[in-house]
């Protein structure tokens, strides 16, 4: 249920699991062919209103992030230098400002 000025309302989600930090690369599958950004456009343009990110406690414990792995840093110039969990947070930020929702 999701509750709009304190109203309860029924919400449907259509979305897309995004393999992601839960394996060797610890971000998200894709980001070795197309931007992040992009991705999540796609996404949202295909109609869905959710992106389900999978991760595991390794690609998100404290003192030990993980250096990601896979990524075209020529398409994804703004994630160089950042470890797993910044780019979590940036990925989580672009899709709140797509309007979609992230189920856990």
């Amino acid at each position: 249920m999701l509750f709009k000025n304190d109203e309860e309302q029924l919400l449907h989600l259509y979305g897309v699991t995004r393999v992601c930090f839960k394996y060797r690369s610890h971000v998200v599958e894709g980001l070795n062919i197309r931007n992040r950004i992009e991705i999540l456009e796609i996404d949202k343009n295909s109609g869905f209103n959710a992106t389900r990110l999978s991760f595991c406690a390794a690609s998100v414990k404290p003192r030990t992030f993980p250096a990601p792995r896979t990524i075209n840093y020529t398409v994804n110039r703004d994630l160089i230098g950042l470890n797993s969990v910044t780019i979590m947070e940036k990925i989580v930020a672009k899709v709140a400002e797509l309007d979609l929702y992230i189920p856990l």
